[in-house]
């Protein structure tokens, strides 16, 4: 007998999402990332990787799952990497805000992590 299984759609993302108490907005209809309100130009790729970070802020997404949902296939570590370092360049004095989970993946966190003494 054959069986049909209906695909569930993705649960409704929020449309905007804030960090760093608001400095730093992801306009997803918009497809804009703003920092203190300044537009910030990011590739649609680029786009698409902070994207689904801000889906899991303040939790590590690992580099294969970044990979598939993103690019749909597997990636280097490179193409990784330098998709992370033109993102972090987009949000300037916010670049702490995405942390590299070294060998695993990365996290977005939802505000600046505390100056470390040096």
């Amino acid at each position: 007998m054959l069986r049909i299984e209906t695909v569930q759609p993705r649960p409704k993302q929020t449309e905007i999402i804030t960090l760093a108490d608001g400095n730093v907005v992801i306009d997803r209809p918009g497809h804009q990332l703003r920092v203190e309100q300044t537009p910030r130009h990011l590739d649609p790729t680029q786009f698409r990787f902070l994207d689904y970070l801000a889906d899991a802020v303040d939790r590590t997404r690992v580099h294969d799952d970044i990979a598939l949902d993103v690019w749909g296939a597997i990636v280097t570590p490179d193409i990784l990497h330098t998709t992370a370092t033109r993102v972090r360049r987009a949000l300037g004095a916010y670049a702490a805000l995405l942390q590299t989970q070294r060998t695993i993946g990365y996290k977005l966190l939802g505000k600046l992590p505390p100056k470390e003494d040096g």
